[in-house]
């Protein structure tokens, strides 16, 4: 049976981790060759061995996505081994909520680099290559581009801006035949952080969610393939909430 993201060249920034890692084996699944790209080049080399394991294809590209010039390297390296690139997805991201009071100008910096600028210019770069045979981003924000909470300001500002960043891309691209979105998800047991959070700490973050649960890295990888995938044809400039009902209180 043919997988509905056959024969497509996939670019995961944020791979080799999290969301990024369960998003490259649905991919995968579906028939992408993934790329998986990332700081370091262990953790991306994890991924590709377990996708590969599984019969998918992937390779992986090591890159720091808040540099402007890595960016083009990547999309060039991207071209140069596929000859195209149909679907990008940004979904690093750091989350940090440095006291208001404290924050240093390098902390807005460093949560500004990646989870905003690194995600405007991997777009940028990509969109001359995408554009040959059209193709879609999607980028990740948060529940916290809505919403808001005590020390929260810096990253939520950051989260805010890929929203509507999103919507303007989809407009700048949208002749260009390149579908953009945005998933923001909700409070979310990711796989290499889940054993690291209190079971204290999931209660008070779930109590009064609709869905009365966290969420998971497959939910969250399962509306990224609907993003991706013919369905999603007359999606774009918006953004999915995968939150449990979070923005719905």
């Amino acid at each position: 049976m043919a997988g509905k993201l056959d024969g497509q060249v996939c670019v995961i920034i944020g791979g080799g981790r999290n969301l990024g890692k369960q998003i490259a084996h649905t991919f995968a699944e579906q028939g992408a060759k993934v790329v998986v790209v990332g700081r370091s080049l262990a953790p991306l080399e994890a991924v590709v061995a377990s996708v590969e394991a599984a019969g998918g294809h992937a390779s992986a590209i090591a890159a720091d996505v808040t540099r402007v010039d890595e960016n083009a390297r990547l999309v060039s390296e991207v071209d140069a081994r596929y000859g195209r690139l149909d679907i990008l997805v940004n979904s690093a991201g750091i989350f940090v909520n440095p006291v208001f009071a404290e924050t240093t100008e390098t902390e807005w910096n460093d949560i500004m680099d990646i989870n905003l600028k690194a995600v405007f210019f991997a777009v940028q770069k990509a969109a001359p290559v995408m554009a040959r045979t059209g193709g879609n981003v999607i980028n990740f924000s948060s529940v916290m581009g809505v919403k808001a909470r005590v020390g929260s300001a810096v990253y939520a500002a950051a989260k805010a801006g890929v929203i509507n960043m999103t919507r303007a891309l989809a407009l700048e691209l949208g002749p260009q035949k390149i579908r953009v979105n945005a998933i923001a998800p909700g409070f979310t047991l990711e796989p290499d952080q889940a054993h690291e959070i209190p079971p204290g700490v999931v209660a008070e973050m779930t109590a009064g969610l609709p869905a009365g649960r966290p969420g998971t890295a497959a939910e969250i990888a399962a509306a990224a393939l609907y993003l991706a995938s013919p369905e999603a044809s007359f999606t774009t400039g918006t953004t999915i909430f995968v939150d449990g009902g979070e923005t719905a209180r």
